[in-house]
C-alpha cells in the first residue's frame, strides 16, 4: 500500500507538547484505513 497522506509537523522548541502530539497522532492513525507518513521537522530549536 502506498502512502496516501504525508503530515509535516514543525517541532521547533517542542518539548512542552511533542509527547502529547505523538500520542494523539498514534491514536488517530489507529482509526484510519490508509497509510500515513508523519514527518517531524526541527530547524534550530534552542531547547
Amino acid at each position: 500500500m502506498s502512502v496516501k497522506l504525508s503530515l509535516v509537523i514543525p517541532v521547533y522548541n517542542a518539548e512542552l507538547f511533542i509527547f502529547d502530539t505523538l500520542t494523539r497522532i498514534q491514536k488517530w492513525k489507529q482509526t484510519i484505513n490508509y497509510k500515513v507518513e508523519v514527518i517531524f521537522v526541527n530547524d534550530g530549536s534552542i531547547r
